[in-house]
């Protein structure tokens, strides 16, 4: 931006004695510019400290934890990836993530939000898992066809208000 306000033009110039200018005038350390012989492009050496290359670029995996059968004794059980499962409060639905899949987690869980709960047999459990999984089947049954009619009438909707060369807007 500075060289168009001294220039006053858009025009492209010469960048490499442009930029050797500037760090001159300025009386910089920060970039040097170096002449490269075969182009008359510009390369930037910041003097800022460089970190390590072996660690550039990875990314950190995080540990994905397995669901055990043995969770349901704290009122657990699984949804979603078989590889990376959430957790599944039976009491109240809540959904954990995959990193409170740690028995210790599951038993602090279980004592800090339902203390009455805690001494509960696993039959308990047991009985609320399957009126969990009824529920939800019925859910799916009721609400998985209602939803696909719903899409259809909405994209059938669009597209006649495209066919009418319409604002969009005006299905709102």
């Amino acid at each position: 931006m500075d060289l168009w306000l001294e220039n006053g033009s858009l025009k492209k110039t010469d960048v490499v004695s442009s930029n050797a200018e500037i760090a001159e005038s300025k009386d910089t350390a920060i970039l040097e510019p170096a002449m490269q012989s075969t182009s008359s492009s510009v390369q930037l050496q910041p003097h800022l400290p460089t970190l390590p290359s072996s660690n550039f670029g990875q990314v950190v995996s995080t540990k994905r934890r397995k669901y055990d059968t043995s969770y349901l004794s704290f009122g657990f059980t699984s949804t979603g990836n078989e590889e990376a499962p959430d957790a599944v409060c039976l009491l109240w639905n809540k959904i954990l993530a995959n990193s409170s899949l740690a028995p210790t987690k599951l038993l602090r869980h279980l004592e800090k939000n339902y203390p009455t709960d805690k001494g509960k047999d696993i039959s308990f459990f047991k009985r609320k898992l399957e009126s969990h999984n009824k529920s939800r089947s019925f859910m799916e049954k009721k609400f998985k066809t209602d939803n696909q009619k719903i899409t259809e009438a909405s994209y059938k909707v669009s597209y006649r208000i495209a066919l009418a060369v319409e604002a969009h807007v005006i299905g709102e």
